[in-house]
């Protein structure tokens, strides 16, 4: 995030400069390269985790079981889980098409190979 904030505002002033808003891009004058921010493991729920999770679920929430359980077994995107239709289910396999989009749309999932 903060990279991304550094890029963009390097870009702004860029472009504030070109079209004479601003005499000078202060970026210029940073010699230091963009902050690069680590990203943290995340470490999947171990298999007794797991099961703790869904025993939970089907007792207490049964209408979400079927849900998390679908999505534990196949690991998909958020986007790609609730754009989950019926029709993309050939035989028994499930092949990702489209995933839901923030606004409400639907579009070609990330990795194009998924629905090969």
């Amino acid at each position: 995030m903060i990279r991304q904030i550094w890029i963009r505002l390097k870009s702004v002033f860029r472009w504030a400069v070109a079209k004479e808003y601003a005499v000078s891009n202060p970026f210029d004058r940073v010699t230091a390269k963009p902050p690069k921010v680590g990203r943290t493991e995340k470490s999947p729920l171990s298999r007794e985790e797991t099961d703790q999770f869904l025993t939970y679920l089907r007792k207490e929430k049964p209408i979400l079981f079927p849900l998390y359980h679908f999505w534990l077994d196949t690991g998909l995107r958020h986007g790609e889980l609730l754009g989950c239709k019926w029709e993309h289910l050939k035989g028994d396999r499930y092949h990702v098409e489209e995933q839901l989009m923030r606004d409400g749309s639907f579009d070609a999932p990330k990795d194009e190979s998924y629905g090969e």
